[in-house]
């Protein structure tokens, strides 16, 4: 049976027993959500705030969004936050004025927000109108223009994800000791290198993988303390 006519079944289970009218109406709108997340969205958000779930025999709102909706936590983070950055940064969107953008759209613009940093004492300010700044012009992209995440993704991901130093560093480190690893797991499998040649370049290996650890574990706090500030 697919999810969504085990979502269905659950809904038509549950009004029989004459079940409370929200959780029924989450189910259906579980079934519905990928053409009308912000309906999503906001069921999710209602029931989150009032703690509707504990009255339908659940302890913790994310397992009955998993039990219940087999919607996973990250899929629900996703669209409640994306439905509040649209309240925030859009709000004529949720009332028809505007085309809807896609969740992935307004979850890429609020990761952008946290890059940049940009928030006030209530939480994400709204962006100021500065036609010259990344952040606004992204804005512009995803609730004026409708662009999809692909777009999106291929004009600012450079502009306003673009790794420091220290990231680029430790990106680097972590590629070549994973590739190190990888090429020392395959040696004994390719044909033609004699017993001796295998163990030599296996020795150079680990000893290359010993020189990258220290390197990369004196860089991880440093660029995670970085991204954190």
């Amino acid at each position: 049976m697919s999810a969504t006519d085990q979502l269905e079944t659950r809904a038509q289970d549950l009004a029989a027993d004459g079940a409370d009218p929200l959780r029924i109406d989450l189910l259906r709108r579980a079934r519905r959500f990928k053409r009308t997340w912000v309906e999503m969205a906001e069921g999710l958000l209602q029931v989150r705030t009032t703690r509707a779930y504990e009255a339908w025999g659940y302890d913790d709102f994310y397992r009955y969004c998993a039990d219940e909706l087999l919607i996973k936590r990250r899929t629900v983070e996703k669209l409640t936050g994306s439905y509040q950055t649209l309240q925030r940064h859009a709000p004529d969107a949720l009332e028809g004025g505007d085309q809807l953008p896609s969740v992935d759209a307004v979850s890429y613009f609020n990761r952008a927000l946290e890059r940049s940093g940009i928030q006030d004492e209530e939480g994400w300010a709204p962006v100021q109108d500065n036609d010259a700044a990344p952040i606004e012009q992204l804005r512009q992209a995803v609730f004026e223009q409708g662009r999809p995440i692909h777009a999106l993704r291929k004009e600012f991901q450079q502009v306003i994800f673009a790794k420091s130093d220290e990231e680029a560093e430790l990106e680097a480190l972590e590629k070549a000791t994973t590739a190190a690893q990888r090429l020392s797991r395959l040696l004994v499998d390719v044909p033609g290198i004699g017993a001796d040649r295998v163990a030599e370049v296996a020795a150079a290996l680990d000893g290359l993988i010993r020189d990258l650890e220290p390197l990369i574990e004196e860089r991880r706090p440093e660029t995670e303390a970085r991204k954190a500030s």
